[in-house]
């Protein structure tokens, strides 16, 4: 379940915790800017700061690029308790700072 952006220098991949089981998912990107060593900027992005998501997947996520915001993309998602609330996860990532801007939509 990961998926590679960028000439292969953007990497997403879904992290699955098994527990707890209403908010295991979260999501890891691997990204520019790399360190001295050539390594790659490891960020993660969860519900919140405790909790991560009932459900995701890379199957369904779309992507876009604008120069003056970065990469875009919305990953489907869904958060509990029941019942779910299913939504997209929207965040940029700007490769030359590293930063990511995520929100949560619902639908």
């Amino acid at each position: 379940n990961t998926r590679t952006f960028a000439n292969g220098g953007v990497r997403l991949a879904v992290l699955d915790m098994v527990e707890p089981a209403a908010a295991a998912f979260h999501l890891l990107i691997l990204s520019p800017p790399f360190d001295a060593l050539g390594l790659p900027t490891c960020q993660v992005i969860s519900f919140d700061s405790t909790t991560g998501y009932k459900e995701m997947s890379l199957e369904g996520l779309t992507s876009s690029y604008d120069p003056a915001t970065g990469l875009s993309f919305q990953v489907p998602m869904a958060v509990g308790p029941q019942p779910f609330d299913e939504g997209v996860l929207f965040f940029t990532l700007n490769q030359a700072t590293g930063v990511i801007r995520a929100e949560d939509i619902g639908t």
